[in-house]
């Protein structure tokens, strides 16, 4: 393995601290956006009982009203994820929809949807997965302005 120069290390210095830089703007965006939840009563739903009071989750599905296929979940879902998420976790929460597709199909269909959207940046990769662990995805459609 060769050593690192000083020219080396500060280039490799500065692509560290531009993807600290991106990962401060994600998260600035998604605390805008929680901010703005809380604000508008968008995090919790009332039930019957006024003092019982029910966490929504972050990564329900969207149903669509004129076609409920799970290419379409998939896709609304992470469009619409307010923070970061990956395929295997898109997949698992929607998985309980469609229990006639396997868990490979709405893999496979889940990476085929993320890189359609990652190359229409409509999402953004902010993490490339190695070896087992997945790609990390964050929705444009939520990040803060740069």
């Amino acid at each position: 393995m060769s050593e690192l120069t000083a020219k080396d290390l500060r280039e490799k210095t500065k692509r560290d601290l531009e993807l600290a830089r991106e990962r401060v703007r994600t998260l600035e965006g998604q605390l805008k956006w929680i901010e703005n939840a809380i604000s508008e009563g968008l995090g919790t739903k009332e039930s019957n009982n006024d003092t019982e009071v029910e966490e929504q989750s972050l990564l329900a599905p969207v149903n669509s009203s004129d076609e409920n296929s799970p290419g379409k979940a998939i896709r609304e879902l992470m469009e619409n994820a307010p923070g970061e998420f990956n395929v295997p976790g898109i997949v698992k929460a929607i998985s309980n929809q469609f229990p006639d597709m396997d868990y490979t199909t709405l893999s496979k269909k889940g990476s085929q949807i993320a890189n359609r959207l990652a190359r229409k940046k409509k999402i953004k990769l902010i993490h490339r997965g190695e070896g087992r662990n997945p790609n990390t995805y964050v929705s444009t459609k939520l990040m803060a302005n740069k």
